[in-house]
């Protein structure tokens, strides 16, 4: 599997250290992919959905 393909499906995450003014910051970069955002939406989906 190639690594864009991976990276769409599953997500990537990257982080890197940024300098702002004299302080140093940790950029964290979150990119959630397909596969568990449509988990979450399902996941909302029934808990919405339910029926008592």
């Amino acid at each position: 599997m190639n690594k864009k393909l991976f990276h769409f499906l599953v997500g990537a995450a990257s982080a890197e250290k940024v300098k702002v003014g004299k302080r140093r910051k940790l950029k964290v970069d979150l990119s959630p992919g397909l596969l568990p955002t449509a988990l979450i939406a399902y996941a909302v989906y029934k808990f919405l959905t339910v029926e008592d």
